[in-house]
């Protein structure tokens, strides 16, 4: 995707609680757009967490 420039949009998200920030959330279709670099961050029960940063493969 990074490579593409088109982001998959996140499945079933559908109303985005107003209390949430102002972000660009991608929903229902795929987005477009240019960046150098982009983070993953998963959490899991039991403090397993982890980030991961993927740069544009030149």
């Amino acid at each position: 995707m990074l490579n593409r420039d088109l982001y998959v949009h996140t499945l079933n998200l559908d109303d985005v609680d107003p209390h949430c920030g102002k972000l660009d959330y991608l929903r229902g279709e795929f987005g477009k757009m240019s960046n150098q670099y982009v983070m993953n961050n998963n959490f899991a029960f039991g403090g397993v967490n982890t980030s991961l940063i993927f740069r544009r493969w030149s």
